[in-house]
């Protein structure tokens, strides 16, 4: 399986073709944040405009699927709801994560770009990220490539996380 880090900006999403952009949505801040804030600019609004209309809503376990072209690279988007912003912790970190990437599996989907769930505004810890990639590697999956949306400075504590779980594995 190939890992790749991007940046969590509009150019470099540009250059990431991939089937699905996986993007994360508080229930109760507005408006909207990290690369969905993004993403709705490029799409001229309308994922608030969706959010407005209480069709996509953020709660907790909700998972809405919209297309991404041709204003994105990407065939999909898929928005993971995390609940309300306080109170989110590592176990709701893991739980949206897992939602995710088993609506990933279910589609068949090779190639995925993915804003883990919180980690715009670190409301997931660098060890929770690393942890979220390592599991994703694991097992039987037809997903090829992942790649990670995350700023520059956080890269490298995610990729030192990362190696700390292969050699936890590998020794236990």
């Amino acid at each position: 399986m190939e890992l790749a880090f991007g940046l969590p900006e509009l150019r470099a999403l540009d250059d990431l073709g991939a089937e699905v952009l996986v993007a994360s949505l508080w229930e109760d801040v507005r408006p909207l944040r990290g690369v969905l804030a993004l993403v709705d600019y490029r799409m001229l609004g309308r994922v608030s405009e969706l959010a407005r209309s209480g069709f996509v809503r953020g709660v907790r376990g909700e998972l809405t699927m919209l297309p991404a072209r041709p204003r994105l690279a990407f065939d999909k988007l898929l928005v993971v709801g995390m609940g309300a912003r306080d109170g989110f912790d590592a176990a709701q970190f893991h739980a949206a994560f897992d939602r995710a990437r088993s609506t990933l599996e279910t589609l068949k989907i090779k190639r995925a770009v993915v804003e883990l769930p919180g980690r715009f505004d670190l409301a997931a810890s660098a060890k929770d990220a690393a942890s979220a990639m390592f599991r994703a590697q694991g097992g039987e999956t037809c997903v090829s490539a992942y790649t990670w949306l995350e700023p520059e400075a956080e890269q490298a504590a995610i990729a030192q996380s990362f190696e700390e779980e292969h050699r936890r594995a590998r020794r236990g």
